[in-house]
């Protein structure tokens, strides 16, 4: 009876296509990645990863960084009258309250543009007869025209340091950066952030640079992302009124909790309408300022480079489907959906956590998540089609044998001779 010829192995067969489409979903999924890197889809999807891990970080308060603020119940009092723009006055006595306190430096991050050149005299010749006199950093804004030309609202003061609050929202309304520097009427003004932990660092106020010709007039570089990890709690909150009743206590200007910091002094009441929606949730525009202090301080969330997103995409995607090959069985589909999100989600916070890079793996996540799923699929309808015919076959040799043994004996053609009868003798 001739024997079937034997078939290759399906284990051999199944690796071999396991990993031929494995890899070529790996390299596809990296390379649009690549590309997606730079739309808005694409930097949405990597946002939501770093979202993910501001909320989950944890972070002590900030040695270096605090905050006074004038809160509704300040702004309705006797200091400030809820007066728009806020008095001069009132806002003098705030910060000659807080260079009390004995800060690094301080940051106004108030309006100021509309004060006369007597009420910024006033103030300087205060805090002269302070040892030490303390720096100070003033916030300019400004607004485009119907060209698109920013014009910023710059004032020259002797010993004046001035730096832009610049932290807009992105195409989703979520403020996530802050801008380097804003080009103005052929000028750089540095970012308020960079101006403050200069005067810290530093003791002195950088200089705004001439921007070169062709940028004169250009589009508002890129943001620096600002890390949010720890929300407004990252920092030290004081109200306006609790300094202007302690400041001139002897107990207070030995140790308080502003002395030596970066203090922040900003507005946290409704009326001055400056409150963004962050990955933190909302947050007032002053602790945006703190957190972008704190980042730029600590170096940002630096990002790879275009190649090592690539590189780092196809190294997890590999390492993920020669995973997914020693996880068989549709029993194990459950375990390996779960097990492959881990991987590459742990691998993103292991790197942001000790590293501070950030790397997002959406991409390459998707395309193992649907190749281990397909794969799944097909060896499932296999093993099905496979088992269909192996019960056909099995039902057609029931049915012949069936036949042959309910069939008569068929006469022998070619009967053999009968032996002589023997001789009686």
């Amino acid at each position: 009876m001739p024997q079937p010829t034997p078939t290759p192995s399906h284990h051999a067969i199944s690796a071999k296509v396991h990993f031929a489409t494995g890899f070529a979903v790996v390299i596809a999924a990296a390379i649009l990645s690549y590309f997606l890197h730079d739309t808005a889809f694409g930097r949405h999807l990597e946002m939501a990863n770093l979202d993910a891990w501001f909320g989950l970080a944890s972070t002590a308060q900030d040695p270096h960084i605090a905050v006074v603020a004038i809160t509704d119940e300040d702004y309705a009092g006797p200091v400030f009258h809820r007066a728009s723009p806020l008095p001069a006055e009132g806002v003098a006595k705030l910060i000659h309250a807080v260079a009390l306190s004995r800060p690094a430096a301080i940051v106004v991050d108030l309006d100021t543009s509309e004060w006369k050149p007597s009420d910024r005299d006033a103030l300087q010749s205060g805090l002269q007869q302070l040892a030490p006199a303390p720096q100070i950093a003033w916030a300019i804004g400004g607004a485009r025209n119907t060209k698109g030309i920013l014009t910023l609202r710059t004032f020259e003061h002797a010993g004046a340091c001035l730096g832009v609050p610049a932290s807009i929202p992105d195409n989703y309304g979520v403020v996530r950066g802050y801008l380097p520097y804003v080009a103005s009427a052929g000028v750089r003004w540095p970012s308020l952030a960079e101006v403050a932990n200069h005067l810290d660092t530093a003791h002195a106020c950088p200089a705004a640079q001439a921007a070169p010709a062709a940028q004169i007039d250009e589009e508002l570089p890129e943001v620096d992302l600002i890390e949010y990890s720890g929300g407004p709690a990252r920092f030290i909150h004081l109200a306006a009124t609790a300094l202007f009743g302690a400041a001139d206590t002897p107990a207070w200007r030995n140790a308080n909790p502003l002395q030596g910091k970066i203090v922040i002094v900003g507005g946290q009441f409704q009326e001055a309408r400056d409150r963004y929606v962050t990955p933190a949730g909302y947050l007032d525009g002053v602790d945006i300022l703190a957190h972008a202090i704190a980042s730029q301080r600590n170096g940002g969330i630096p990002e790879p480079s275009h190649r090592a997103f690539l590189f780092s995409d196809l190294a997890l995607g590999c390492l993920l489907v020669t995973l997914s090959f020693f996880v068989r069985g549709v029993r194990m589909l459950a375990i390996t959906f779960v097990a492959i999100p881990f991987v590459a989600l742990g691998a993103s916070f292991a790197l942001y956590h000790y590293t501070g890079y950030f790397l997002s793996f959406m991409p390459i996540l998707a395309a193992v998540f649907l190749h281990h799923l397909v794969e799944h699929s097909v060896e499932h309808w296999q093993l099905v089609f496979e088992h269909a015919k192996l019960e056909q076959e099995v039902l057609e040799l029931r049915a012949r044998l069936h036949a042959e043994t309910r069939s008569p004996a068929a006469p022998d053609p070619d009967p053999a001779p009968e032996p002589p009868p023997l001789d009686p003798q």
